[in-house]
């Protein structure tokens, strides 16, 4: 049992540890590589409105 208390609070460390460093490191990352990094938003406004015309045909034809 003392074993298992012993290596559950040290992963309960390094987790938190990691955990933290995940956290800091998200402003440095984005201070260093600013948002090109990140990969750009989907745009479905053309799906949409493709949708809709439809919808609104069918909607008029009944």
């Amino acid at each position: 049992m003392y074993r298992l208390h012993k290596w559950t609070g040290i992963l309960a460390v390094i987790f938190a540890a990691a955990h933290w460093l995940i956290e800091m490191g998200d402003d440095l990352v984005k201070a260093i590589f600013g948002r090109s990094g990140r990969l750009h938003e989907a745009d479905f406004s053309g799906f949409i409105e493709m949708i809709r015309d439809a919808a609104e045909d069918t909607g008029q034809s009944h």
